[in-house]
């Protein structure tokens, strides 16, 4: 069993259901209900949402596999341990060019990616 891999698995999950909760009720919702935007917008910014939806349901399946079948794995973990770095960097550059104070404290789902991305490259070395 790949330590490293589960622990990675874990935050996805948590990262999963803040998304679909917090992320739905804080960002979707108010955005779908708003008058004040072209249904283009609303449904690209849904889209995107479940984008991200997928691509993090994706990322805790396949580490929770790499997780008890440690004889496969490490270069897809390597691919998820890239892609979620490069997650981590576009949240990073888009929060620290937001307007507001803290946005690296307000959009703090970098943190997730960077630990998943993280745990990805150190397991797929074990």
């Amino acid at each position: 069993m790949n330590i490293y891999y589960l622990i990675a698995a874990i935050l996805a999950i948590i990262s999963q259901i803040g998304h679909l909760t917090v992320g739905s009720r804080e960002f979707i919702k108010p955005i779908l209900d708003s008058d004040h935007l072209p249904s283009v917008v609303k449904g690209i910014v849904h889209t995107l949402f479940h984008y991200m939806t997928f691509m993090i349901g994706v990322t805790a399946i396949a580490l929770l596999y790499f997780t008890f079948y440690s004889s496969y794995g490490p270069i897809e973990a390597r691919v998820i341990g890239v892609i979620s770095g490069y997650v981590w960097i576009g949240m990073g550059l888009v929060a620290l060019a937001l307007s507001f104070k803290y946005g690296l404290f307000k959009i703090f789902q970098w943190i997730f990616w960077f630990a998943i991305g993280a745990l990805a490259l150190i397991g797929s070395n074990y």
